[in-house]
């Protein structure tokens, strides 16, 4: 293996860290709520992030047959379960994408780690839930994040040297 496999398997370990905590951001669910909403969630919880994971796919491995599941669903988190699964994912990808030190992940990589077998895919559905291309997003969340650092620094330096103007040795020197 040579140094940007290891680099590489090194950001993905990290990605795959982030991940558990955005599992960890997931709505939890009420008791109040239907048992099949109920165990559709706790699939979400353990397989949202699985390139292989579909709402139908879910639907078998929680015994959920009736028609009527998608509007309960809805009900219960406000969204759809494909609409939820989207949600989640965009929204964890939005967190890789923002890390400085998940910076050298492509975007397909970041896509694979959100569950998105094709990097098309995920571009599209990226796109269309936030407006800007994944690539974009990052840019525009790496400008601001610089843009505040130096203005929290200007803003340091100048009231650093306010503090100087008023030390009580100015004041008595």
């Amino acid at each position: 293996m040579n140094s940007q496999e290891y680099m590489t398997a090194d950001l993905q370990i990290y990605g795959e860290q982030v991940l558990k905590k955005c599992v960890a951001l997931l709505p939890e669910q009420r008791p109040e709520w239907r048992h099949d909403v109920r165990r559709a969630l706790e699939y979400f919880r353990q397989h949202i992030f699985e390139e292989d994971f579909s709402v139908s796919v879910m639907k078998i491995e929680c015994n959920i047959s009736h028609s009527g599941f998608s509007l309960n669903f809805r009900k219960c988190t406000g969204f759809t379960p494909k609409g939820y699964m989207c949600h989640y994912r965009i929204e964890a990808a939005k967190r890789l994408l923002r890390s400085k030190k998940l910076k050298g992940l492509s975007i397909g990589q970041v896509g694979q780690l959100v569950g998105y077998e094709r990097p098309p895919s995920f571009v599209s559905r990226f796109s269309d839930l936030t407006g800007l291309s994944p690539g974009r997003w990052r840019a525009e969340q790496h400008k601001t994040t610089r843009q505040l650092s130096l203005f929290k620094s200007s803003s340091t330096d100048a009231s650093s040297s306010k503090m100087k103007q008023f030390s009580p040795r100015n004041l008595y020197g």
